[in-house]
């Protein structure tokens, strides 16, 4: 974790208050958990108010961690990373995550689910801001099943 990173997660757990969102770990029993173990535990110690939880029920090829029912990562979301994974923990319908209002409305009328994957790379200029946009999709339907992947 960069030490920006540090400043941003503290900034975070000064404006959170009593919002207390959770992030739920996707565990695999294998060393891929490592990765993601280590970056919770470091985030929890900076952003205290966050509710950490274990999701086993899942049985997932892959380690992540969920944000919503319908929102994983499976990429430790560090570097440039952070910013839209802290967006999504906070739920930031702002302009970040707004959508047009024909594509809302598209969305509106979805009747079956669809499953996104977004591979992101971790030195890749471009994949926050994709990440930011497949997150607005997300947000504005549960139908909608994202995951970010490394």
């Amino acid at each position: 974790m960069t030490p920006e990173n540090e400043k941003e997660l503290l900034r975070l757990n000064e404006e959170m208050g009593e919002k207390a969102p959770i992030l739920w770990s996707i565990r695999t029993a294998t060393e891929s958990d490592l990765p993601f173990k280590a970056f919770l535990e470091a985030f929890h110690a900076k952003v205290s108010s966050v509710q950490m939880k274990t999701d086993d029920a899942l049985a997932p090829p892959m380690p992540g961690i969920r944000i919503r029912k319908n929102l994983v990562w499976h990429a430790v979301p560090e570097g440039p990373e952070l910013s839209p994974f802290l967006d999504a923990l906070m739920g930031v319908p702002g302009s970040q995550l707004s959508l047009p209002a024909d594509v809302a409305a598209e969305l509106a009328s979805l009747e079956a689910p669809a499953d996104l994957s977004l591979f992101i790379g971790p030195g890749c200029p471009f994949c926050p801001a994709v990440v930011r946009q497949l997150l607005a999709l997300a947000f504005h339907s549960e139908l909608v099943y994202l995951k970010i992947i490394d």
